[in-house]
């Protein structure tokens, strides 16, 4: 089966990844568009409520997740639509003052928010709230325009490499990998950045890893086929911080034009690989190039 992941001029992304996930593109479409109408009726909510900021608080979450799930559907089916839905989302998880905005953000090729996380510092972070943080100054590292953004960026993430090795162990946000296998990617994804050719067989063993240890859960949610197939799983198709993942790794690789060679390198079955494959359609979207 072709792996393209060429987005078309409608926003349209390939068929293969929802096949090969056993998901039907149609039923996607058309929970993405309830759950997405419901999660923005949410967000523009009441506003004369007698306990309106304690509401306001609780809606605001359940709006995010609504755009989230949405937005995970939308990746499957539509990139565009996805990216608008899971911007707003983003937004929303910002204005909580919650460190997932910045996985969220980064699959809708959102920098604005991204750009929050040089400002974190030293600020206390919980194991998850710091990968997410270094989620965003890893695609900041490469996307940041400017000199200054990307010194900075890259400092960030050595910083917080640092204070991640006490609790490197530490299952960390939705999918509940280890903090460490977020960090080792990171690393790699920043020295093929560097570096190149030389680096790419580094990265592709590490990212083969992470692939492989995110598809152990992933795989377990849909043998459970009644839920899977009709989107009544835990799990998403297109989780945030996988794709977030995704788009990383593949900017590091465009940015020596090796994004195809380095996924071709990763030997796993397809559906494994969809959030590389995801992450590289939401890089080549944030570059303005569909192919």
């Amino acid at each position: 089966m072709s792996r393209d992941e060429s987005v078309d001029d409608s926003g349209a992304t390939p068929p293969w990844m929802a096949e090969v996930l056993g998901l039907d593109r149609d039923l996607l479409a058309n929970v993405a568009e309830h759950t997405e109408e419901w999660g923005r009726s949410l967000a523009a909510g009441p506003e004369d409520a007698s306990n309106a900021a304690t509401i306001a608080e609780a809606t605001l979450y359940e709006a995010a997740s609504l755009l989230t799930i949405a937005g995970s559907y939308w990746m499957l089916v539509n990139a565009r639509r996805a990216s608008a839905v899971l911007s707003r989302a983003a937004h929303l998880y910002q204005r909580l003052d919650d460190r997932f905005a910045y996985a969220v953000a980064i699959c809708a090729g959102n920098t604005d928010v991204a750009l929050n996380a040089l400002e974190e510092g030293d600020t206390p972070l919980s194991p998850s709230a710091r990968a997410h943080v270094m989620l965003a100054l890893g695609w900041l590292e490469s996307k940041a325009p400017g000199a200054r953004r990307e010194a900075q960026a890259r400092e960030g993430l050595a910083e917080h490499a640092r204070a991640a090795e006490p609790v490197a162990t530490e299952p960390v946000g939705r999918i509940g990998l280890p903090l460490d296998a977020t960090v080792r990617v990171l690393a790699a994804a920043e020295a093929a950045f560097d570096e190149g050719e030389a680096e790419m067989p580094a990265l592709a063993a590490v990212l083969h890893d992470y692939l492989l240890r995110l598809d152990d859960s992933a795989r377990a949610a849909r043998a459970d086929g009644f839920h899977w197939q009709n989107l009544l799983s835990s799990v998403l198709p297109a989780e945030p911080e996988a794709t977030a993942v995704g788009a990383i790794v593949s900017t590091a690789a465009m940015e020596h034009g090796m994004e195809n060679d380095l996924a071709a390198s990763i030997e796993l079955p397809s559906a494994a690989t969809v959030p590389l494959h995801m992450g590289m359609a939401v890089a080549r979207q944030s570059r303005g190039t569909g192919s």
